[in-house]
């Protein structure tokens, strides 16, 4: 009865083991899966990181051609005061 008993243990203990094994697997294989998505990412981050600072330098160049055309816009030459003109009548 004993020896029945120990059997009965051990086989519901192997059974929790298969299932617990499954699962362990089950989430292995989902993270290989998201890992191998995530494989890729760094080269895609560098890029980007590439693609913002070329997009921030040509936003500094055309504010500054933007602030030098707006300068010039306002210092306008000044007209030359005309002498009053004479009248030959004099």
């Amino acid at each position: 009865m004993v020896a029945a008993s120990r059997l009965e243990t051990a086989e519901v203990s192997a059974r929790a083991a298969e299932r617990l094994a499954t699962e362990h697997g089950t989430r292995a294989k989902a993270l290989e899966q998201q890992l191998a998505r995530m494989d890729g990412l760094p080269a895609a981050l560098l890029t980007a990181q590439h693609a913002l600072k070329a997009s921030t330098q040509r936003e500094v160049a055309l504010q500054a051609k933007l602030d030098g055309t707006t300068a010039a816009a306002k210092i306008k030459p000044t007209a030359k005061k005309r002498k009053p003109r004479t009248s030959g009548l004099s």
